[in-house]
C-alpha cells in the first residue's frame, strides 16, 4: 500500500516539489517524499501542438490568411517546469479540472485558446512587414520570424519551441486571388518554356559533342590510314633500293670478273657467242632450200668469215 506522503510519478510525467513559494525538486518519471505543508505538482511531458489561424495585413495592406501550428513542451532547463506552472498555469493531474479531455494535455480550454491568440498575433505583426509575394512565396522567412520572436517567452514561460509550421498563406480576397493563381500559371508557363528551351540547348550541345567527337575518330583513323601507307611505301623503296643496290654490286662483280680475264679467253668466248647468234639468226629464216650464191669475188668460206667479223664487231660496240 502507498503511503500518503510518497509520490511517484509516471515515465512521462514531471514531478515538481515546491515548499514555501521555492521549487524544491522536479524531475520526470522521479519520486519524491512530500512533507507536511509540501504542494506536488504533477503533470504531462508529452510535446504539446497548438494550432493558429490568422486574418493579417500583408506591406500592401492586402489581406490574408495564415494557418500553422507550432510544437512545445516544458523545458527542462533550470527552473523552467516551476515557471510553465505558474506562468501558464498548467494542469496539475494531482487536482485536474472536471473539463480535463485527457491527461496529456498540459492547458485547459481557456488557456489553450489564450495561447492561440497569442500565437496569430505574433503573425499578424510579422505580415505587416512583409509584401504579398514574400508572404506567399518565402514562408521559412516567416517562420524563422515567428520563432525569434517567440523567442523571449521560451525563457519567460519555461517552454521549449519543438517546431514552428506554416501550412497556408493565401489572399482572403478570391477575386485576388484568381487573378494570382493567373500569373503563377503564367510564370510556370514561362518557366517551363525556358527549361525546355535548356533541355533542347542543352540536347543541341550534347549532339555537337557527339559529332565532333566522330569527327575527331575519323580524323584519328585517316591520320592512321595515311601513316600506315607512308610506312608501306617506305617499305616498297626500300626494297626497290636494295634491290637496285643487289643489281648494281652483281654487274660490278660481273665486270670485275670480265675485266680480269685474258684477251685470248675474251676472244674465244666472244667467238663462240658469235657463232650462236648466228646460228640462231639462220634457225629462224623461213628457208625451205638454201643455195649460196657469191656476189663478188670472194669464195663462200671468206663471205662468211667476213660476216662472222662484222657481227663480232657489232657486239664488241
Amino acid at each position: 500500500m502507498m503511503l500518503p506522503f510518497y509520490v511517484a510519478a509516471q515515465p512521462d510525467e514531471w514531478l515538481l516539489c515546491i515548499r514555501n513559494g521555492r521549487l524544491v525538486k522536479a524531475g520526470v518519471g522521479i519520486s519524491l517524499w512530500r512533507r507536511p505543508g509540501d504542494v506536488v505538482v504533477r503533470f504531462t511531458s508529452t510535446v504539446q501542438r497548438v494550432g493558429f489561424s490568422a486574418h493579417a495585413l500583408s506591406r500592401e495592406h492586402l489581406l490574408i490568411s495564415i494557418d500553422g501550428f507550432i510544437l512545445w513542451s516544458v523545458s527542462a532547463q533550470g527552473e523552467g517546469p516551476f515557471r510553465a506552472f505558474q506562468k501558464l498555469g498548467v494542469i496539475n493531474l494531482d487536482r485536474p479540472p472536471r473539463d480535463l479531455k485527457s491527461a496529456k494535455h498540459l492547458l485547459s480550454t481557456p488557456q489553450h485558446h489564450a495561447f492561440q491568440k497569442l500565437l496569430a498575433a505574433a503573425v499578424q505583426r510579422l505580415a505587416t512587414a512583409m509584401t504579398l509575394d514574400q508572404l506567399l512565396l518565402g514562408q521559412d522567412a516567416l517562420v524563422a520570424g515567428l520563432t525569434a520572436q517567440l523567442a523571449p517567452l521560451e525563457q519567460e514561460m519555461g517552454v521549449h519551441l519543438e517546431r514552428v509550421e506554416i501550412l497556408q498563406v493565401c489572399p482572403a480576397d478570391p477575386e485576388l486571388l484568381r487573378q494570382m493563381s493567373a500569373r503563377v500559371e503564367e510564370r510556370v508557363r514561362e518557366e517551363a518554356g525556358a527549361a525546355r528551351a535548356e533541355s533542347r540547348r542543352q540536347e543541341l550541345a550534347r549532339e555537337r559533342s557527339l559529332q565532333l567527337a566522330e569527327e575527331a575518330n575519323a580524323h584519328e583513323v585517316a591520320k592512321a590510314v595515311l601513316q600506315r601507307e607512308e610506312l608501306q611505301l617506305q617499305a616498297r623503296l626500300d626494297r626497290t633500293r636494295r634491290e637496285a643496290e643487289a643489281n648494281r654490286d652483281a654487274i660490278a662483280a660481273v665486270t670485275s670478273a670480265e675485266e680480269q680475264k685474258s684477251p685470248g679467253v675474251r676472244d674465244h668466248e666472244l667467238s663462240r657467242l658469235v657463232a650462236e647468234k648466228v646460228g640462231d639468226a639462220l634457225k629462224a629464216l623461213p628457208l625451205h632450200e638454201a643455195r649460196w650464191i657469191s656476189v663478188g669475188q670472194d669464195s663462200p668460206a671468206t663471205s662468211l668469215a667476213s660476216l662472222i667479223q662484222t657481227t663480232r664487231e657489232a657486239i664488241s660496240r
